[in-house]
């Protein structure tokens, strides 16, 4: 974090307006994981009254990075300002599997979204049941888990580079803890394919799209299958 060198002032009109400020409205849905959250517009209504009361503003400025192997970053610096010029400021950064207009934006809403709220204090409102799931579900035991009989030996990992060709039937990007991607790519042989090259996964979708195969070359670790090269054919399956 970066500050000015004094923030007294600052911190004393923080204090302030965070106990003016109330919890943000869950008002918004993901429809991936069905649950409901505060979009970008609830937190501001729960904070923007409180800091402008107590001469504070927030200003967040984004921008698009790479970091390397195709792998894109939008960073957002929040920056809090008191009347008096005392500020702090942080930057936060998250990885985008496309580098779309559409991807940048939904990253960039999703930064000042969580900044915001972790710069001014404000948290989600709690869905309130009433206790009434309390009340409702009883607590369950989990036993242990029993140890199994004669376990399998480990299968035995193949060596060498192998290909396979096969239809796609979808592509998910994953963060990984040093702020690359990986992209997995699953086929209609059930199994699953990785990789950290965009490239890879802008190919894959092409092909599933346009209904087409995907010739593979991967080779298998402990880590799952790991592609080498991908190449849409031609010709369908």
């Amino acid at each position: 974090m970066t500050r000015s060198e004094s923030i007294n002032e600052l911190a004393a009109a923080l204090a302030q307006a965070q106990a003016a400020m109330g919890h943000a409205r869950k008002d918004s849905e993901n429809p991936h994981f069905r649950s409901r959250y505060a979009d970008l517009a609830a937190i501001w209504d729960a904070c923007r009254g409180a800091l402008t009361a107590h001469g504070l503003a927030v200003v967040q400025s984004p921008r698009f990075v790479s970091a390397g192997d195709s792998v894109w970053l939008v960073e957002l610096e929040t920056v809090l300002i008191h009347g008096s010029g005392q500020f702090m400021s942080d930057t936060l950064a998250v990885p985008v599997a496309a580098s779309s207009a559409q991807a940048v934006g939904s990253a960039v809403t999703y930064c000042r979204r969580y900044a915001l709220a972790s710069f001014v204090g404000v948290a989600p409102a709690v869905d309130d049941d009433d206790g009434h799931a309390a009340s409702e579900l009883p607590v369950r035991q989990i036993a242990p888990p029993k140890p199994k009989a004669n376990p399998r030996p480990p299968a035995k990992i193949p060596d060498g580079p192998q290909s396979v060709t096969v239809k796609v039937l979808g592509i998910v990007q994953r963060p990984m803890t040093d702020g690359r991607v990986k992209f997995i790519v699953s086929g209609d042989d059930q199994k699953t394919y990785q990789s950290l090259h965009l490239e890879h996964a802008e190919t894959a979708k092409e092909a599933q799209a346009a209904g087409l195969p995907i010739a593979i070359a991967y080779t298998t670790t402990t880590d799952g299958r790991i592609i080498q090269s991908l190449t849409e054919l031609e010709a369908p399956l």
